[in-house]
């Protein structure tokens, strides 16, 4: 499962499952079934890679290990009734909340996390199709593997996993890998949740977008490495400035000058002396940027950012054909886009 932010406890079962399940219905309509989104009921999506999947007498199963607490393992057979019934096996009971950390006695589900089996599996079906869901938890039996031809093959990103040790950029190679699971050819990093965020508002699909953090050079080459022809990248000005400007990690204590960056910029489209001035005594570049851009010289400073920011992207993921970037201020509110974006935007929804 994706290891990011914290998972509502009470739906932990429901996420696990939902995820088994669509993987299971995915296997056996021959789709990338190694990595599934599950979304939410706040509207966040998350991933789950399976174990495994493998064909049973009646459809498919997909398992995923629980370490010391045993497997959970969820059933798929298609049907022809349009409707998805969820059937609770061995090691699994109804109950108000979920704990699957005590398994000597039943892993509990409560009703939310039984309809995110369904939405799950609904989200996979094809049109007029049902199925029947069956959900245990037992042992651990199984050893991962994906016994047919569907499952895509890892991301070259993934090879650098088990050799970093920098949390943030482990998960940011994590995200990477699970787009690619995904089978797309487009990806839209982000700094943090507000490029998260405002990349959503601005149209991007959610499924492509994944966490950078700080090592956005770091990120951006294994983007390259994993095949990924168009990059898309959505981030507050004070870690694109700096970007912009050739800082590969823009974190605080690796790298500065964005009220710098911004004000060359300014300088560079007629912003005054006193102008500039006014940007380099700001305390926040969320504060110089949120005065400038109401000038038609903010405007094109922002722009000109926006387009630099995409240069130094591509000297970072070398192999990737084309590349598009969007920069805002706090809150939410846009700055500049480079004029590519709405059309490789356009080219992911086709």
């Amino acid at each position: 499962m994706e290891r990011r932010g914290v998972i509502d406890r009470s739906l932990f079962a429901g996420i696990a499952a939902a995820g088994l399940a669509g993987a299971a219905v995915r296997w056996l309509r021959s789709l990338p079934c190694s990595d599934v989104a599950v979304t939410l009921p706040s509207g966040e999506v998350v991933f789950l890679c399976a174990d495994g999947c493998r064909r049973t007498e009646r459809g498919a199963e997909a398992w995923l290990s629980l370490g010391s607490r045993g497997e959970i393992t969820l059933s798929v057979e298609l049907t022809d009734e349009g409707t998805v019934d969820v059937l609770l096996g061995h090691g699994v009971d109804i109950a108000g909340s979920v704990d699957l950390a005590a398994l000597s006695g039943y892993a509990a589900m409560n009703p939310a996390a039984i309809e995110l089996v369904r939405n799950s599996v609904f989200s996979e079906l094809p049109s007029g199709r049902g199925a029947k869901v069956g959900i245990s938890v037992r042992e651990t039996n199984h050893a991962p593997v994906y016994d047919n031809d569907n499952a895509p093959p890892p991301a070259a990103a993934s090879d650098k996993l088990a050799s970093v040790d920098d949390v943030t950029l482990k998960m940011a190679l994590e995200g990477i890998n699970n787009v690619r699971f995904l089978g797309a050819d487009t990806i839209c990093l982000v700094p943090g949740k507000y490029g998260r965020r405002v990349a959503e508002l601005s149209g991007v699909p959610a499924g492509i977008i994944t966490h950078m953090g700080n090592g956005m050079g770091d990120a951006l080459a294994a983007a390259g490495t994993a095949g990924f022809r168009n990059i898309i990248l959505v981030g507050q000005v004070s870690k694109f400035s700096k970007f912009s400007v050739g800082s590969l990690d823009t974190h605080t204590s690796k790298s500065d000058g964005r009220l710098a960056a911004i004000a060359a910029y300014a300088a560079m489209h007629g912003a005054g002396a006193d102008d500039v001035r006014g940007i380099m005594s700001a305390l926040m570049a969320d504060e110089a940027a949120a005065k400038i851009i109401k000038t038609d010289w903010g405007k094109a400073a922002f722009r000109e950012l926006a387009d630099c920011v995409v240069k130094t992207a591509l000297t970072c993921a070398k192999v990737a054909a084309d590349c598009a970037a969007l920069t805002f201020c706090l809150p939410d509110r846009e700055l500049a886009r480079t004029d590519n974006f709405d059309a490789i935007i356009e080219r992911v929804k086709k």
